[in-house]
């Protein structure tokens, strides 16, 4: 039987075992692997229940060891090991050994979060570390501002790509930036408001609500603000308050 060819190559089976032949005819992998996948055309085989890495001309980059091997992030992978992750790049370098309860790679592949016994840290994507396994949550890297949520017991901010932090963790809660803007909370319910990428509070930490997620105006950053079910609208450019919350509905801002 021959697997359908899209990149130049096909996967034969034989006798219940795999290979790969280019179309020329000519053995990628010779046939005697339990099973064979191509990503972003690099192998993935199994033999005896454990996974490897090969190389789109069919070196073998790693040992037959990883439970399950996943999809590139840029230019590294995840493996598994008895439930616990890892990564490895895509010379078959391990970057981070399988020991961790998480990992998770940032939308760039740049920055790599760890998270083992309750605690977070982040490495780059050569495997120095950002943050050390001290926090009780990280985000993901955002690449675009550079900054990512931290958390210690109550206190929530933000720390950079050199795992400083930027924005002191004072706040009760955080969240991701949204065009350049995070909506962070105080300790108290009723206590929301916006920083901008500086941590400087644009909006004052006084209404119950703010949507980052659904701008009134995106070109100005003009957002709701709601006060309990009222609701208003903020101009997080020149740190205004357009519209008290005092509405049952907003529709689209114009000017």
């Amino acid at each position: 039987n021959v697997k359908d060819d899209t990149r130049q190559y096909v996967i034969v089976r034989s006798d219940g075992k795999y290979g790969a032949f280019d179309l020329h005819g000519k053995a990628i992998l010779e046939v005697g692997h339990d099973s064979l996948s191509n990503d972003q055309g690099f192998w993935k085989s199994t033999i005896g229940g454990k996974v490897a890495l090969y190389s789109p001309d069919g070196k073998q980059l790693t040992e037959h060891k990883y439970d399950a091997i996943r999809g590139f992030s840029g230019d590294l992978v995840k493996v598994l090991v008895n439930r616990k992750e890892g990564l490895i790049n895509k010379a078959g370098k391990e970057i981070v050994p399988a020991e961790y309860d998480s990992v998770a790679i940032s939308e760039q592949g740049n920055y790599v979060l760890l998270r083992r016994d309750w605690k977070s840290g982040m490495i780059d994507s050569q495997g120095r570390e950002i943050c050390p396994m001290k926090y009780d949550s990280l985000g993901v890297m955002n690449e675009e501002v550079g900054l990512a949520t931290a958390c210690i017991g109550d206190g929530e901010g933000y720390v950079d790509t050199e795992g400083r932090e930027i924005i002191p963790l004072k706040y009760g809660r955080t969240n991701d930036f949204v065009l350049g803007f995070a909506e962070v909370e105080g300790h108290n319910m009723g206590q929301c408001g916006v920083i901008n990428v500086k941590g400087e509070l644009v909006m004052p930490l006084q209404y119950t609500k703010v949507d980052l997620r659904s701008f009134v105006n995106e070109e100005l950053r003009i957002v709701k603000v709601y006060d309990e079910k009222k609701i208003g609208i903020f101009d997080l450019l020149n740190g205004t308050e357009l519209i008290a919350p005092k509405f049952a509905e907003v529709d689209k801002y114009s000017d």
